[in-house]
């Protein structure tokens, strides 16, 4: 077990906390972020209405999701299927992590709530009552495994 002693050893101790941090929470962030991108549903290309077809941006709910560094991130980002940049951000927005900043994981588009949890049925466009995808519901018990499987690599640091 290391000692910490004086100034130096109080120095190294809290560079190791925030090293530690670092790794927890930047890393969880990054993983937890991903996985709601990976989990996040498309849509068709267009919705069918009692006015005809309904163009959907195909892709920009699973591109929104943002990890913000001491308050949530606003931003919505252009559709893609893949969500790359949701996730190329989740991830330097991780090492960019530093200690005592609150985290947080949103999505920020419009329709984010009835994604998750569905919509009533809408006489104007005609859509179907929906139930919702519930990725983030869906993805709690996966965002604790990922914090405990990294806190148990974090502890043997």
């Amino acid at each position: 077990m290391a000692v910490y002693e004086g100034s130096r050893g109080i120095a190294a101790l809290l560079q190791k906390i925030e090293t530690k941090s670092k790794l927890l929470i930047g890393e969880s962030a990054e993983k937890i972020a991903t996985a709601l991108v990976d989990d996040s549903p498309l849509g068709a290309e267009y919705y069918a209405s009692k006015q005809g077809l309904i163009q959907n941006d195909v892709g920009d709910f699973k591109n929104s999701w943002n990890v913000g560094l001491g308050v949530p991130d606003p931003s919505i980002r252009a559709a893609d299927t893949a969500g790359t940049a949701a996730v190329a951000e989740a991830i330097v927005k991780g090492k960019r992590y530093s200690l005592e900043e609150e985290v947080y994981v949103t999505n920020n588009v419009d329709h984010a709530d009835k994604v998750e949890e569905g919509w009533r049925e809408n006489p104007e466009y005609g859509w179907k009552a929906k139930d919702g995808y519930h990725v983030v519901s869906k993805n709690i018990s996966t965002a604790q495994t990922i914090l405990e499987v990294i806190a148990n690599k974090v502890s043997k640091i």
